[in-house]
């Protein structure tokens, strides 16, 4: 969601480029922001909903997945030796200037948003959840997703980016693990993600949920959806390191070749795909066998042709993938804008969702569309203006300081 593999890791060394991926995040970005648009703004499909797109939100899982590999893949052979305190430093302020401009800029904006409705008496209890000032502090230091709230509170998507946060201090001690333990390694942590993932499905996300529907003040005889690994807070840390961890072994197949024949065949992604709607649809692919899943298509475009300006290497997806983080932080500001200015013009005290006014599904499609105009347009001017210099800025000041030594690259 935030970075290409396409270019520097802490040494200088230039990375082989990877445009597919950059390309797949956008796409991913853009299947968050439908799937948030269908819950909260108007229905896309005839009955809102369906199995298969209600699955959406493990394009989040499939950002932790694309971030394990990517990190593994510019990152990886700094800490692949042994463990070092100024290594370590200058890759966590490398991740903390990518990654912390845009998340502070997109709270400010949302404050200023929650002052909005205030002012206006249109909150409901779902806002009062997600707008707790009591949270704000740990959005200050990333660390929103902890626990210490049950709801995504605030700017809601940027609980990914603090469980992301929170990985990324481990990444040195799992890459380190991956490249100097034995055979089984991989297997361990593989298993180690496999139980991982069921404590979410059958411990973890019921309990969430149920506290959830408690707090909303949901009655009873509404179920709360089970089986799934949608946690936003607490076991979402986990939830992010396992989907994490499958990037690092995913990179490991990438890197050792052996799976190179296999994942450029041509059917590969759309097969998968097909066993993805098909599996969702008929509710018997589980969470974490899609997730797994999501690593065969990112091992097709790690070894699809390079070079040739073709397909997902087109200037357009590009663009797409470079504003996708800009694009995942700022959706939601949009839609809560316009749910707050209809809740404030029709006083709806309804808690169903979506909250809004029923359209027909071409009038849902058209909002979408233009929905996705101005979004792209905000984050291209968002990207331009806001990430990318403060970024470098910050770079510059890490550097200026001393608290980094030696070559400081942030990736693009």
């Amino acid at each position: 969601m935030k970075d290409s593999p396409t270019r520097f890791g802490l040494s200088g060394q230039a990375a082989e480029s990877l445009p597919a991926l950059t390309a797949l995040r956008g796409i991913a970005a853009l299947l968050v922001v439908a799937f948030h648009f269908d819950i909260f703004i108007a229905r896309l499909l005839p009955g809102g909903l369906t199995p298969a797109s209600g699955k959406l939100y493990l394009m989040v899982d499939l950002f932790f997945v694309l971030s394990g590999f990517i990190m593994c893949h510019v990152y990886g052979h700094q800490f692949s030796q042994g463990w070092c305190k100024q290594t370590f430093r200058r890759f966590i302020l490398a991740r903390f200037a990518r990654i912390y401009p845009l998340h502070l800029f997109s709270l400010v904006l949302v404050i200023g948003l929650w002052a909005l409705m205030y002012l206006t008496d249109s909150f409901n209890r779902m806002f009062e959840l997600t707008y707790d000032i009591s949270a704000l502090p740990a959005h200050l230091v990333l660390l929103q997703a902890a626990g210490t709230h049950n709801e995504a509170t605030w700017n809601s998507p940027s609980w990914s980016i603090s469980v992301e946060w929170m990985v990324y201090f481990l990444f040195p001690w799992l890459a380190l693990l991956l490249a100097k333990g034995n055979k089984a390694t991989p297997w361990l942590l593989l298993l180690f993600c496999a139980a991982g993932y069921l404590a979410i499905m059958f411990y973890f996300q019921p309990a969430y949920w149920a506290r959830r529907w408690d707090l909303l003040g949901i009655p009873v005889e509404y179920p709360y959806p089970t089986g799934t690994i949608d946690v936003l807070t607490g076991s979402a840390i986990l939830r992010c390191l396992c989907g994490f961890i499958l990037g690092m072994l995913c990179h490991r197949l990438y890197m050792l070749g052996t799976a190179a024949k296999w994942a450029a065949r041509r059917f590969l992604p759309w097969l998968i795909i097909l066993v993805l709607v098909a599996g969702w649809h008929g509710q018997w692919l589980i969470d974490p066998l899609a997730v797994v899943l999501f690593t065969g298509i990112i091992l097709y475009l790690a070894n699809s042709p390079k070079g040739n300006g073709k397909g997902l290497e087109r200037p357009v997806w590009q663009w797409l993938g470079d504003i996708s983080y800009s694009m995942y932080l700022l959706h939601m500001p949009m839609i809560f804008a316009f749910i707050g200015v209809r809740r404030a013009l029709y006083q709806s005290d309804q808690l169903a969702l979506p909250m809004g006014y029923d359209l027909t599904l071409w009038q849902s499609w058209g909002l979408l569309a233009l929905m996705f105009v101005l979004l792209c347009l905000f984050s291209t001017l968002s990207y331009r203006y806001i990430e990318n210099p403060a970024r470098y800025w910050l770079k510059s000041r890490f550097s200026q300081s001393g608290v980094t030594q030696g070559p400081f690259l942030v990736m693009k």
